[in-house]
């Protein structure tokens, strides 16, 4: 029993930083384009 409930910590933990990973990359992406627009604008 304790064995699963450690596993199962360590699974959610490793979603969680997945998604985290995911979150900065995409949010990454979209200041990417955000920042070329103002180039262009400014351009």
């Amino acid at each position: 029993m304790r064995f699963e409930r450690i596993s199962f910590d360590a699974l959610i933990e490793k979603i969680l930083v997945v998604k985290t990973y995911l979150f900065r990359e995409s949010f990454k992406e979209t200041e990417n384009r955000i920042s070329s627009l103002e180039v262009q604008i400014v351009s």
